[in-house]
């Protein structure tokens, strides 16, 4: 768990979890240590995030940009006026982007329409991504 008090931020381990939510508004029961030099007064709140999963050092593209060429998993980057297909292996996901890892650059533009139509070394009119739709690391 991460817990933010103000601008302080500190990694926790969660010791027990409900296993069902319970009430009207699904609330979950989550136990943590909090060590004694982070004791907040009572009633102070703090953001708590929980990390189900996590990947150092990897690169993210949009979901829209996965796809299957030569039965793997691939990405079309596009080079200068060509599609090119790059092999990939997804991880996790947050929200629309999904880490994954292969032979692509962070900054890459990546294909995320018309990809049933693209094929290696096929021609393509590129269009300016509109930020979402770059290679993030």
């Amino acid at each position: 768990a991460v817990v933010r008090f103000g601008e302080q931020e500190h990694r926790l381990s969660v010791s027990a979890a409900s296993p069902m939510a319970t009430g009207p508004g699904r609330t979950f029961e989550v136990k943590t240590s909090v060590p004694s030099d982070l004791a907040a007064a009572h009633g102070t709140s703090a953001r708590v995030d929980f990390l189900v999963a996590q990947v150092a050092d990897s690169l993210a593209v949009s979901h829209k940009a996965l796809t299957t060429a030569g039965g793997a998993d691939a990405v079309f980057v596009i080079d200068g006026d060509h599609a090119r297909a790059v092999p990939v292996t997804p991880g996790i996901q947050d929200g629309d982007m999904v880490a994954v890892t292969g032979e692509l650059a962070a900054g890459a533009w990546v294909a995320v329409s018309n990809l049933d139509l693209l094929r290696d070394g096929a021609s393509v009119f590129p269009v300016r991504p509109s930020g979402g739709d770059e290679v993030r690391p």
